[in-house]
């Protein structure tokens, strides 16, 4: 028994290696298309809903937006978002302070990768009615060199539905 349990762990240690092996390859996959997919467009509108719309259906993300500062340098307004609720801020020119105590307020202010991997435990996390079932929230910068343009945010309806290997994809 001994030696047929070390047999099977060594099976489910190797199907649970190659299980990772594919995902991230699928990840790489799917970055590079997405770069590919939105470089060869000059617009920006069109761009923009390229990338939110490719990184929610492909990392399998509950919603995506981009958020711009504006040109006082006060707020990130919503530039691009997905889904009704997506279209529903952008109607009402949905903005946040920068800075702000918000998840997208504080990476459009210090331009650095925030991660709420438990929106339940986080004061950082401001609950936005229109997105009920966000469990987890990451946002990443926009930069240019070192000036902040904005941040992408994304969300999850699954709690610690972040890693290191989807957000550096």
């Amino acid at each position: 028994f001994i030696t047929l349990t070390s047999q099977v762990a060594g099976v489910i240690n190797n199907v649970r290696l190659l299980d990772e092996s594919q995902h991230k390859a699928i990840q790489l996959e799917t970055a590079a298309e997405i770069a590919r997919d939105i470089s060869g467009s000059l617009n920006i509108d069109e761009l923009l809903i390229k990338a939110v719309n490719f990184i929610r259906e492909r990392f399998n993300f509950y919603h995506a937006s981009v958020f711009l500062h504006d040109l006082p340098g006060e707020f990130a307004v919503i530039r691009e978002s997905t889904g009704e609720a997506g279209a529903q801020m952008k109607r009402a020119g949905y903005k946040i302070g920068i800075g702000s105590k918000s998840i997208v307020g504080f990476v459009s202010g210090k331009g650095e990768l925030l991660v709420v991997n438990d929106t339940a435990k986080d004061a950082t996390y401001y609950a936005n009615p229109l997105f009920p079932d966000t469990r987890a929230e990451a946002a990443i910068p926009l930069k240019v060199g070192e000036r902040i343009l904005g941040a992408l945010d994304v969300q999850s309806t699954k709690s610690y539905a972040f890693s290191d290997d989807n957000l550096r994809s």
